[in-house]
């Protein structure tokens, strides 16, 4: 039981009382709902002096009784918390957790609202709920009470003139909010007495009616209501609403306001025994807190981990990120800790790694760079300076992060005079014989033809801007056995494959001086040299066509092409048979690829038009590296039926490279815009059987016996000439014998043997031999034997009787 309370200084108005068949009805004050007197010792006890002492014992249900005397502990719960704003918004940042609103500034409107919740923990009805009340302790209101203290800057209840209800609900959001006829203002507490504003609300109808009385007092602070059941509220196992309390939040406001409950004025009563309630025990009775942080307090993110609401300085001194004024721990995602990851057996060490990927035996140092770390994690070396015109100056001592120059290369653990350090090489180029020299230092190298690349080879001395498309190994399957790739021109043995090519480009700077950079390039195809009909020698109705590949996103053209970037046009349905490598991810010779302004600002290739493009978005232009850059694929199928050499040129009209320059692009004069070859070996096929020769085949059309396939050459220029092949004819019969010089078709008989190439003399032409004497001599005698036994049986059958 609490210790006792005093009384609600409230008017009375008395009431008859009257009885309708059941516990009669208590009469309300304006103010609250009635109370206990003074005189009674605690709730739960029966007031009145002349009580005798088996009447002053406690009373109620059986439960009710029990948890009394076993001391079973409260679970009712009373409190007031913030919530989100009803009309209009709280300042940016500003977060609600618990009971606590945190803003970073004054000068808004907030709700709060009553709940209460679990005064019947087991589901029994047992004890039911008759009757609420909570009073504020408006002290918290005070901003001399605040932390830090803020004298006179107070929360203070809205003072909104009214004439009836609309004002106080347009003001305040809620169709219960109620206008104070007798001051002319609107209650900044109010309860839902009707019950039907909210699915939550306590006062709504659960078979009884809705509240029986319910009000705040518009100067004490007090919210109570009453249900009209004798057996009182039952409790759903939900968290309910009793009342919203409205304040404004001056613009002056900094520090938190604690806004408690009168613990005294704030209880539940059940109402099982008449004329007085019972208390109901409550575990919680919680208000609220304003926290309004100086604007200077905002999230820190640590380098070690976690976050915490600090002052923006005090974080950046303690090595953490601030986020940001407005943003609190509450909604911003710290990442995670990252530090110095140390391999003590190689003596290497790692910055910015996760602890997830430094497990041991590797040691983590979570926030800490590897320069903070001691021997042996992080050793010194020799630093020597390549740089042109340097000389090969050398440095003992240095930390690796303290040699990182262009052209500065360290060596773990060694001293100077332990290397060999000398100024960085490269090629040395004529612009105008296009001569090269490898390995020249720069100073060796002067000329008005002449221009030196840091630490590259004369490869990279091409004779100007190059643009070519050339045909690479297949990404996806295997081409036929065989086929070879020479420059940009792709042979195989017959057709009936996919075969890839990719555009490139290269040395539009020659010097490497970034003049000029290079913003845009594009490429048209020619799309007349992928018919058959301009094919050497023409095939015509034998095309080379662009893959017909059905799909609704980028992943089938990705696995049909075996490239990542391959995409899906989606108005088609189908993939793009020629594809540029936009993000720049995917290979690191990508012209796209990131260079500190971004990937490609844009890059596509045409569906219909053969036609790709890129722009890169810095206004610099992308420089030269000196190497050759990849910028786009394009996919094709070489029919079964192809043949020969297919030419494919690039329309050199619509195929170009643009500096930056303004207002408008210039552009770059071009060496070569190249195109590429599928050649389909073919040859004649010369028939040794029958002396005809047929040209334009390709090599599986002329295999078989005494076929010949020349590979490139025509019928009339094979040697020696197509013709029968003639050779050593040879009839084992016993009668035959060996012709020299026969033509195969001469040499056709059952016994005939026909050797190509061969002459009679160098050949044993072996005859079926003819029988000897002996046995001629046997074979007459059974032919004789078989004509005489023939004739003695016709000569018996005649002389028989009744014989013909």
């Amino acid at each position: 039981m609490r210790p006792r309370r005093s009384t609600i200084p409230f008017l009375v108005f008395l009431a008859p009382v009257v009885f309708v068949g059941g516990v009669p009805a208590p009469a309300v004050s304006a103010s609250g709902p009635p109370r206990p007197t003074d005189d009674a010792a605690s709730r739960g006890k029966e007031t009145g002096a002349f009580r005798s002492e088996a009447a002053q014992l406690v009373t109620g249900s059986p439960v009710h009784l029990q948890s009394v005397v076993a001391g079973t502990p409260p679970t009712a719960v009373m409190k007031v918390v913030p919530v989100a704003a009803k009309v209009g918004s709280y300042p940016g940042g500003t977060t609600i957790v618990g009971n606590e609103l945190t803003a970073f500034t004054g000068g808004f409107r907030a709700w709060f609202e009553f709940k209460l919740s679990d005064w019947d923990p087991n589901g029994d009805n047992v004890p039911s709920l008759r009757l609420w009340q909570f009073k504020i302790d408006d002290t918290g209101y005070e901003g001399a009470n605040a932390d830090p203290s803020n004298p006179g800057v107070d929360l203070t209840p809205p003072v909104i003139a009214c004439a009836n209800n609309a004002a106080c609900v347009t003001a305040f959001g809620e169709a219960w909010a109620k206008c104070e006829f007798f001051f002319g203002t609107c209650m900044t507490n109010y309860v839902d007495r009707p019950g039907t504003g909210r699915s939550d609300s306590w006062c709504a109808d659960t078979g009884s009616g809705s509240c029986d009385a319910a009000d705040c007092g518009k100067l004490n602070f007090l919210c109570y209501s009453i249900y009209p059941s004798g057996v009182g509220r039952p409790d759903a196992g939900i968290e309910y609403y009793g009342a919203t309390v409205v304040l404004d939040i001056p613009a002056g406001a900094e520090g938190k306001y604690t806004v408690n409950l009168d613990a005294d004025e704030t209880f539940m009563y059940d109402m099982t025994t008449f004329p007085e309630p019972y208390d109901i025990p409550t575990l919680a009775e919680t208000g609220f807190m304003v926290n309004i942080l100086p604007p200077t307090v905002q999230a820190c993110c640590h380098n070690t981990g976690g976050c915490t609401d600090i002052d923006s300085a005090e974080c950046a001194n303690a090595g953490g990120t601030p986020q940001g004024q407005g943003m609190v721990c509450l909604n911003v995602q710290c990442p995670e800790p990252t530090g110095s990851c140390c391999n003590t057996s190689t003596f290497s060490c790692t910055d910015n790694v996760l602890a997830a990927d430094c497990l041991p035996p590797l040691e983590w140092t979570v926030g800490t760079l590897c320069v903070n770390l001691p021997d042996p994690c992080f050793p010194t070396g020799a630093c020597c300076d390549r740089s042109p015109g340097a000389g090969g100056i050398c440095s003992d001592g240095l930390l690796q992060a303290q040699c990182t120059g262009t052209q500065q290369v360290w060596t773990q653990g060694e001293p100077c005079a332990a290397i060999v350090c000398e100024e960085v090489r490269g090629p040395c180029c004529n612009g105008t014989t296009f001569a090269c020299t490898n390995n020249v230092l720069q100073a060796d190298c002067q000329g008005a033809d002449l221009y030196w690349r840091t630490g590259a080879t004369c490869e990279t001395c091409a004779p100007g801007p190059q643009m070519y498309l050339t045909p690479v190994p297949a990404k996806v399957g295997s081409y036929p056995p065989g086929t070879t790739i020479v420059g940009n021109e792709l042979t195989a043995s017959a057709g009936g494959f996919r075969a890839w090519f990719e555009f490139k480009l290269s040395h539009w700077d020659q010097n490497g001086d970034n003049v000029p950079p290079l913003k845009i390039w594009q490429f048209l195809i020619d799309t007349s040299g992928y018919e058959g009909a301009n094919a050497d020698p023409s095939n015509p109705g034998v095309d080379l066509t662009p893959p017909v590949i059905a799909c609704a996103n980028n992943a089938p053209c990705a696995a049909a092409f075996g490239e990542t970037w391959a995409n899906c046009d989606l108005y088609f349905g189908t993939c793009q048979a020629a594809f540029v490598d936009r993000a720049g991810t995917g290979r690191p010779d990508s012209w796209c690829a990131d260079t500190g302004s971004g990937s490609c600002e844009v890059g596509d290739c045409g569906k219909l038009n053969f036609l790709c493009y890129s722009i890169y978005p810095s206004g610099v232009g992308r420089p030269d590296a000196g190497i050759e850059y990849y910028g786009a694929t394009v996919v094709l199928d070489i029919p079964p039926g192809a043949k020969g050499k297919y030419t494919v040129n690039l329309d050199t009209d619509q195929t170009f490279m643009y500096d930056t320059g303004t207002p408008e692009p210039n552009n770059i004069p071009t060496l070569t815009e190249t195109g590429f070859v599928v050649n389909i070996l073919i040859g004649s096929c010369c028939d040794g059987n029958t002396g005809v020769c047929t040209d334009a085949v390709v090599q599986g059309e002329c295999t078989g016996d005494q076929l010949i396939w020349t590979e490139g050459m025509s019928c009339d220029d094979i040697d020696p000439p197509c013709t029968e092949h003639t050779g050593a004819c040879c009839d084992h019969d016993p009668f035959g014998g060996c012709t020299d010089d026969a033509i195969r078709t001469q040499c056709v008989c059952p016994t005939c043997e026909w050797s190509k190439g061969g002459v009679c003399a160098e050949l044993e032409c072996i005859v079926t031999p003819i029988p000897t004497v002996g046995e001629w001599g046997l074979v007459i005698l059974n032919l004789l034997l078989l004509i005489a036994a023939k004739l003695a049986f016709g000569t018996r059958a005649r002389c028989l009787p009744n014989a013909p």
